[in-house]
């Protein structure tokens, strides 16, 4: 890795370590990403660039602007300061905007254009199955620093989408991997612990 994709990823770590949009979207999730990315391209054989992929994965869910905005808006916000950060930095132009395309396509309803935003939004979704990421959510809902709105929307954004998310991903590789570790999940008893909990099944949601 070159010095300036260094620079701007300890940029990424800072802003996550300070301003995070909240437990789910945190510096673990990002590194989370990024392994599962770099787990897809290698098993699915794509050539990519890797660089543009790397800060992709690091920047996707960073705020730079007020987390009271809407995740689109804040999406927006990101890519175009990983834009002009990437230009100051005398990045390839090509890098650049695979990198800023990636980051405006991770979403879920994004559609994909190219392999960089399909292997990052394939990451992303099996994230989801992140038993660290359920005990990152459940201590800010325990600690009181998640509103119970976002709870009610997180809850209802998993009951509604997980079990749509290994048909929408790109590679074979990306299914195999969301269902391996959705059956682990379904196996981790602080897991359902957890879950129970908040008053739901985890085999209801997950099956």
């Amino acid at each position: 890795m070159n010095l300036k994709a260094k620079y701007l990823l300890k940029e990424a770590e800072e802003f996550l370590n300070t301003k995070a949009f909240d437990a789910a979207h945190d510096l673990s999730h990002h590194q989370e990403v990024w392994a599962n990315a770099q787990r897809i391209k290698v098993e699915a054989k794509e050539k990519v660039d890797l660089v543009a992929l790397q800060i992709a994965a690091m920047w996707h869910d960073v705020v730079v602007g007020r987390k009271k905005l809407n995740r689109n808006k804040i999406k927006q916000q990101t890519a175009a300061y990983v834009e002009k950060r990437m230009q100051a930095l005398s990045f390839p132009v090509n890098t650049i905007s695979k990198a800023k395309t990636a980051i405006l396509q991770h979403s879920e309803k994004d559609i994909q254009t190219i392999v960089e935003s399909k292997i990052l939004a394939d990451a992303d979704k099996i994230e989801w199955t992140s038993a660290a990421r359920f005990q990152r959510l459940y201590q800010e809902i325990t600690t009181g620093r998640l509103k119970k709105i976002k709870i009610f929307a997180y809850k209802k954004m998993f009951k509604n989408n997980f079990k749509k998310l290994s048909d929408k991903m790109h590679f074979k590789i990306s299914q195999k991997i969301f269902q391996e570790k959705t059956k682990l999940l379904m196996k981790n008893q602080e897991i359902k612990k957890i879950v129970t909990k908040l008053g739901e099944d985890l085999e209801t949601l997950l099956k």
